[in-house]
């Protein structure tokens, strides 16, 4: 299953994503409401159940505005997985 399909069939696990953050993007580091930031996934994550991936290594949470930029290809992925926290706080 691709991962972005995974958190559409998965709401309350993408909302925990979201909130874990604590409101801010990710990004530009500004507090938003939660149903404003958007998950973005970062290049081709593994599939879900793939042998020894770290799915979190592929996500970010971020203001739409952020996003708009990364969807966009302003920023490469190499500084987008930059940006994954490392901590185990996520």
């Amino acid at each position: 299953m691709l991962l972005s399909e995974y958190l559409t069939e998965h709401p309350v696990k993408a909302r925990r994503i979201l909130i874990a953050t604590g409101g801010r993007c990710e990004n530009c580091s500004y507090e938003f409401p939660p149903v404003i930031l958007e998950i973005h996934i970062i290049g081709n994550p593994p599939d879900i159940g793939a042998a020894g991936s770290d799915l979190q290594k592929s996500l970010l949470v971020l203001c739409p505005a952020c996003r708009r930029s990364f969807r966009s290809g302003r920023v490469e992925e190499s500084l987008q997985r930059e940006l994954v926290p490392t901590g185990q706080g996520r």
